[in-house]
């Protein structure tokens, strides 16, 4: 059995036509499959999402994007393979007529031994998996989103000392450069909290670098009072690449959470707790 497949393309800009893939749509002679970013739920708003995965200062509108996830939706509900003229439809789809487009990839041989609707979402999955998530700036952005969803139901907010994306200048300080530090999350408290995050789910060779920025970060956020020695947070991503070694190292500095675990909500308030109550940030030096 074949299988076709169209992706998703997100067109920021008209005037320069950068496509970014966000979904893939697939499907048999008797059935289809789709996968969007922005199916699940984000903690922001999907327009802010949108702004940062294409690395720009745009405001998309959330309601927009939603109806265009909701019309390609609409093209799979019933489970059938697309009319010629929902295929037509994504045809006539330009960076001219709106910030989606929706070009036909190619054809795959399925060699799945299961149902066909299993075999259309198992193909869908994993072109999802290798053209959308399976990218440095994606796994970034999708991890913070799950922290940041971790922080609220912790009952964290902008008005309690929650601040998303916090950049820190530091100033020359004697010998010492100025430089500028970026946090994740940071939780303004009596003894201020940094997130920090580390892919184990990235290449090796990306997940040393990643370990070796974060212990710099903390070491740095430590001596020049950005954080309190207790509020370093590591939140990682398992993968084959996580090994003892590597976490022994982050949990030499910094309180290490895994963001899969079921318990990461309680952790994150049993540390905000232990923290005192919000206030100022630490004096920065």
């Amino acid at each position: 059995m074949n299988a076709n497949y169209r992706l998703i393309q997100f067109v920021p800009h008209a005037e320069n036509p950068e496509p970014i893939t966000v979904g893939v749509m697939l499907w048999t002679e008797k059935t289809v499959a789709l996968r969007l970013l922005g199916d699940d739920h984000l903690a922001f708003g999907i327009g802010r999402f949108y702004a940062d995965m294409t690395g720009t200062a745009e405001n998309f509108s959330d309601v927009v994007l939603m109806e265009w996830l909701t019309w390609f939706k609409a093209l799979v509900e019933i489970g059938l393979p697309p009319s010629k003229k929902d295929l037509e439809s994504l045809d006539r789809l330009s960076v001219t007529s709106g910030c989606f487009v929706a070009p036909l990839v190619g054809e795959l041989r399925t060699d799945f031994d299961a149902r066909p609707r299993d075999t259309a979402k198992n193909l869908c999955d994993q072109l999802f998996n290798e053209l959308v998530l399976d990218k440095p700036v994606m796994r970034t952005l999708l991890l913070r989103d799950r922290l940041v969803q971790a922080c609220r139901l912790a009952d964290l907010a902008e008005s309690n000392g929650l601040i998303i994306d916090a950049e820190v200048e530091l100033p020359w300080r004697g010998k010492q450069r100025p430089m500028v530090m970026h946090f994740p999350v940071m939780v303004r408290r009596e003894k201020t909290i940094g997130f920090q995050l580390v892919h184990f789910d990235a290449p090796p060779e990306r997940v040393s670098e990643d370990v070796s920025r974060v212990l710099a970060v903390f070491d740095v956020a430590i001596r020049r009072k950005v954080v309190h020695p207790t509020g370093c947070v590591a939140v990682i991503q398992p993968g084959v690449a996580m090994t003892s070694r590597y976490v022994e190292c982050l949990q030499s500095i910094a309180s290490v959470l895994e963001a899969t675990d079921l318990s990461l909500v309680q952790r994150i308030r049993a540390l905000t707790t232990r923290a005192g109550s919000a206030g100022p940030p630490s004096r920065r030096r």
